[in-house]
């Protein structure tokens, strides 16, 4: 009796798990067929945007950029030819004097006694002179004594000649006209042959040496003739807003070294500043672009165009897709590329072209991101 009872709760929990299960296939049936059979939907991402440009006509300058130091073409020491404590200086730092202009006093008062000395000597011989030549006239003393006191005359006249430079020369003049750049010494101080008064340069004759690497040597001699410069100052702050601006000179060359230093492997250019020198002084910490070669009437495109290998991609309208292309411009500089003819009506991606693939599906739009 006990097993048959056992019998009929295994039967009967079997048929509830039975249940169970026809139960759960039956809401997944309704479930796959109602909710299943529903329309998909799927999310496609839309073209990336980005910016077009064309090429344009220009002129592209192939350079170099140097550091330099702006100097005097040449530095005039003004020497005094005679020794002596400076009494007055009739100039200033910054003056520009002419040519035989005062700059100095050196006293005067040696030189005026040397001088009576002269005057007194030189009196002496020419009477003793006239007499003796008058002797000798008639034949009253011999030639020897004659030629002694020409002789004598003469020695004396040198030294009444060398009297007058000497004083004249106490008064220290610019051999030259130009600026006065500095005044080593000061009233007071013994002046001597062996330290200048004064130190001047022609400031409209501005120069910069550059010291140019020596790869560059083959390019700048063969340009030689065609080869032009810019010089700019750095920005400068200042109250007013003109004093922030850059200051620009043209320059010229001037001179190119036939040899290279073997200590730096560099070479001299010499650069004489042409129009705009007057914003530049003598000791100017400048940035040089050596200009070696310019290109006219070329089309031209940024360089912003290139990806980050170096090539581009151009836009085809009619397909609306982007095509990659490797790069080969005819010359370059910093900031353009010279197309080949080819490419000049080419479309030039200019603004991500970094998020592209070759064929991909894009949409133009201009700076401000509208169609």
């Amino acid at each position: 009796m006990a097993k048959k009872s056992s019998f009929w709760q295994k039967l009967g929990t079997f048929f509830s798990y039975l249940v169970l299960v026809l139960v759960l296939a039956g809401i997944g049936y309704i479930s796959y067929t109602f909710l299943g059979q529903r329309e998909k939907t799927s999310y496609v991402d839309p073209p990336p945007p980005v910016v077009v440009t064309q090429p344009t006509i220009g002129s592209l300058e192939r350079s170099i950029t140097l550091s330099g130091t702006v100097e005097a073409k040449a530095f005039i020491p003004v020497i005094p030819f005679v020794s002596g404590t400076i009494q007055e200086y009739l100039v200033k730092e910054g003056d520009y004097v002419e040519q035989d202009a005062t700059i100095a006093i050196i006293d005067r008062q040696a030189y005026q006694q040397q001088l009576a000395q002269a005057q007194a000597a030189y009196s002496v011989a020419e009477s003793t002179y006239q007499r003796v030549n008058r002797l000798y006239e008639a034949k009253a003393t011999t030639l020897q004594s004659r030629e002694q006191a020409l002789a004598q005359r003469d020695a004396t006249k040198a030294q009444l000649e060398l009297a007058t430079l000497q004083l004249d020369w106490a008064t220290v003049k610019a051999p030259v006209s130009g600026t006065i750049l500095s005044i080593p010494s000061a009233a007071g101080n013994i002046a001597s042959s062996s330290q200048p008064v004064a130190i001047m340069a022609d400031l409209s004759q501005l120069v910069v040496k550059l010291n140019v690497p020596e790869r560059y040597f083959d390019i700048i001699s063969e340009n030689g003739e065609h080869l032009t410069a810019s010089i700019e100052r750095p920005r400068q702050s200042g109250p007013q807003e003109d004093n922030s601006a850059p200051k620009r000179a043209l320059a010229e060359v001037e001179g190119i070294s036939s040899y290279i230093q073997p200590q730096s492997k560099t070479f001299l250019v010499t650069c004489l500043l042409t129009e705009g020198h007057t914003d530049f002084r003598p000791g100017m910490h400048v940035q040089v672009n050596l200009i070696y070669e310019r290109l006219c009437d070329v089309p031209l495109v940024s360089q912003t165009v290139r990806t980050i290998d170096g090539n581009a991609y151009l836009y085809d309208a009619e397909q609306e897709r982007a095509k990659w292309i490797e790069l080969n411009p005819v010359a370059e500089n910093n900031l353009y590329l010279v197309l080949p003819p080819e490419l000049a009506d080419a479309s030039f991606i200019v603004d991500g072209q970094h998020r592209l693939f070759d064929g991909q599906r894009i949409t133009v739009v201009d700076d401000q991101g509208t169609h």
